[in-house]
């Protein structure tokens, strides 16, 4: 027992017990919710204070509504729906408050009346928390970086937020001033010695002329062949000459 533990099945439930009324009609509308009309005429009884503008929930300021698509502006007009329902119920436990606090009588409900307020700003808080995480996901980074540290009014980035977002794009164009240039290198060179590519002798080209011979010592290796074929074709030249006229002192 001491390494498993007290069975969780015989633990006494904690928290108190609902009033029956309370949990026949809670109960239903946990699980099936209430119709469209039921909440709109709740929400006309509980209008918002005119002294806390903070309770409704912000609206997306402008400059950023081109930069949202259709589906994202979609899902924050959904968390928007919610906000609006909590903001009812903070103003429907704020009537509750006035009344309490302005009655002596009314003390010990005082309490849990005030954590209802407490549990709904924050839950408040928590969905204008949610927004703005959904949106800065879709946002460039220096717009992102405007959206640090500014708290909701009513617009979900705060009022100046079009100044900040001026702000950190010219402190990036500063500090990218301030870089120095990379020069660009090229890709360090070879130290191979690049082969010509192999000529090939156009087919019934008579015109075609090889390549020089390579010169040792000043003088060209093939110029000892050429000057024999150059004194052959002499002697071969002086041996028909020579023949041509035997033959014609002979006729």
């Amino acid at each position: 027992r001491a390494v498993i533990g007290t069975n969780p099945s015989l633990l006494e439930p904690t928290g108190f017990t609902l009033h029956g009324s309370v949990v026949d009609r809670w109960g239903i509308w946990l699980q099936q919710g209430i119709s469209h009309e039921d909440f709109v005429a709740l929400r006309e009884s509980y209008p918002l204070p005119r002294n806390l503008s903070l309770l409704s929930p912000p609206d997306l300021n402008p400059e950023l509504i081109g930069a949202l698509n259709q589906s994202q502006r979609n899902k924050d007009a959904t968390q928007v729906g919610f906000q609006r329902q909590v903001a009812t119920a903070l103003s429907a436990v704020g009537s509750a408050l006035n009344l309490i606090m302005g009655n002596e009588t009314l003390a010990p409900v005082l309490q849990p009346v005030w954590d209802v307020g407490k549990a709904l700003t924050t839950l408040q808080f928590d969905i204008n928390r949610t927004r703005r995480r959904l949106i800065c996901d879709v946002l460039d980074g220096s717009v992102r970086k405007a959206t640090v540290g500014i708290p909701s009014t009513t617009w979900l980035f705060g009022d100046d937020f079009r100044n900040r977002v001026k702000e950190v794009q010219g402190l990036n164009s500063t500090s990218k001033g301030l870089l120095p240039i990379n020069v660009r290198k090229g890709p360090p060179s070879s130290t191979r010695p690049q082969q010509a590519p192999p000529t090939t002798v156009p087919s019934g080209n008579l015109n075609y002329s090889r390549p020089g011979p390579q010169k040792r010592g000043g003088r060209a290796q093939m110029a000892k062949p050429r000057q024999q074929q150059q004194q052959q074709w002499k002697s071969y030249r002086y041996n028909n000459n020579r023949q041509f006229q035997n033959s014609r002192h002979h006729k």
